[in-house]
């Protein structure tokens, strides 16, 4: 059996495990339309998603989609929407994205329960997942039995490399991208070498294209919309990611790929060590975590990092690297600086000593050393703050981290030692300075 056949056995449901889920989605949309027919309500349930196409792999996640007429007002789709999601799963959470929707179980399965509008057309949009049930049409009808196992397959791989899911914490290939990219290759061995010649700005589509320009790393024309580029969200890490690891796993194929172990972390002495090696400043800090949505969280945690370490380097600390990880109560933000502190004074530079600003200068300076250099004023003043952590400590709250995690901040945060770090969050900081591809873990020699 080769590499391919076994990960196939161990992702693709078994025939009773797919009877189950079918019999589950079936039932959920059965009670959706006795739901909506005791709400007195015109609107269609319908499966859309991996599970409808045929190309889910083992514990599939249910989406079902509530077509509401396309005439019915937009606050009361999301109302009626919301309500029958509540019905459907009593457990279910109301999320947002684009707009509100339900998030819960049915028989043991992951649900969402989405509204949107009944269009006739994919390139008519009236809200962002309007298209979905035409994605699933297309996929239906334009893939063959074959190539839903090789979507499994490529699906699998995305997951073990970490370039699977459009979410904000991954931007990365989204299902339907994943099967469009099957069906114009063919299969999951040619999608990985096809990917080897990929650049950025590669573009690929299905028939039809409108010809709009897009600015992102992959470019794939949206075969229901012609107008609307589905690799939107691909972020250039994720895609040079994918690009790499297709290599590699074209040059040495393994099942860690698939499958890469657990990264655990290295031992106290061993990371101190390394410190000391590089010579580098490391320190963390540390925010209460808001009750926000991935989408909407991970976008402000993402702003945040480039925020500070752009302060950061403002101030003369120079990032070499940085980490971020969202815990259960806490967003740890963890920064490596080639500087971990700053002369007492630093110069500051004023106008020409002939111009007529320069009394005002020496005398807003006075008392500081100052000289002229290059025919302009130089004083040598105090600096503010000589350690990254006495600046974040000062200024943090003054900082645009995204509203919410701006909040956050105010509401309390904690500057974290590298000793600190070594206690309570050993991982990300290994993670950080021993860095590894995830496939690349199984061969890690750890205690």
């Amino acid at each position: 059996m080769d590499i391919e056949e076994e990960v196939l056995r161990k992702i693709k449901p078994t025939p009773e495990e797919e009877r189950k889920i079918k019999e589950a989605a079936q039932e959920l949309v059965e009670r959706a339309r006795a739901v909506i027919s005791e709400m007195g309500l015109k609107a269609e349930p319908t499966i859309v998603g991996s599970v409808a196409k045929g190309t889910f792999l083992k514990d599939p996640d249910l989406d079902i989609f509530i077509m509401f007429p396309v005439e019915t007002p937009r606050e009361e789709l999301e109302k009626k929407g919301l309500e029958i999601g509540k019905r459907l799963v009593p457990d279910g959470r109301e999320n947002y994205a684009e707009h509100p929707y339900i998030h819960g179980t049915f028989k043991g399965y992951e649900v969402d329960v989405v509204p949107c509008y009944h269009i006739t057309d994919g390139s008519h949009k009236m809200s962002a997942v309007d298209r979905t049930p035409f994605h699933t049409k297309y996929v239906m009808e334009n893939m063959s039995e074959g190539q839903r196992d090789e979507a499994r397959l490529l699906k699998a791989f995305m997951k073990g490399v970490g370039t699977y899911g459009a979410e904000a914490e991954i931007e990365g290939f989204s299902g339907y991208l994943v099967e469009l990219l099957t069906i114009y290759y063919g299969s999951f061995i040619e999608v990985l070498r096809g990917a080897r010649s990929w650049k950025r700005g590669t573009r690929l589509h299905l028939g039809n294209d409108a010809g709009n320009r897009f600015d992102t790393p992959l470019i794939f024309i949206d075969p229901v919309d012609p107008k609307r580029n589905v690799a939107s969200a691909l972020s250039p890490e994720t895609y040079a990611l994918f690009i790499y690891a297709a290599s590699e796993y074209l040059k040495g194929p393994g099942m860690q790929f698939f499958f890469p172990k657990e990264r655990k972390a290295k031992e106290r002495d061993e990371i101190m060590a390394e410190v000391e090696r590089r010579g580098t400043h490391i320190f963390g800090v540390s925010i209460p975590r808001p009750d926000l949505v991935p989408d909407v969280l991970f976008p402000q945690i993402k702003k945040g990092r480039r925020t500070l370490s752009q302060r950061l380097n403002d101030m003369g600390f120079n990032v070499i690297d940085s980490k971020y990880r969202a815990y259960g109560s806490e967003i740890l933000y963890i920064f490596e600086l080639e500087i971990g502190r700053l002369p007492a004074v630093k110069r500051h530079f004023g106008p020409p000593v002939w111009n007529e600003n320069s009394p005002r200068f020496r005398e807003k300076w006075e008392g500081y050393p100052m000289k002229i250099d290059s025919g302009r004023w130089v004083a040598y003043i105090e600096r503010e703050h000589i350690t990254p952590e006495e600046y974040l400590k000062a200024t943090i709250t003054e900082h645009n981290l995204g509203k919410d995690l701006s909040d956050s901040a105010k509401q309390g945060f904690k500057i974290l030692s590298l000793k600190e770090l070594t206690s309570s969050h050993a991982l990300p900081l290994t993670e950080m300075l021993f860095p590894l591809f995830p496939w690349e873990i199984h061969s890690l020699q750890v205690p």
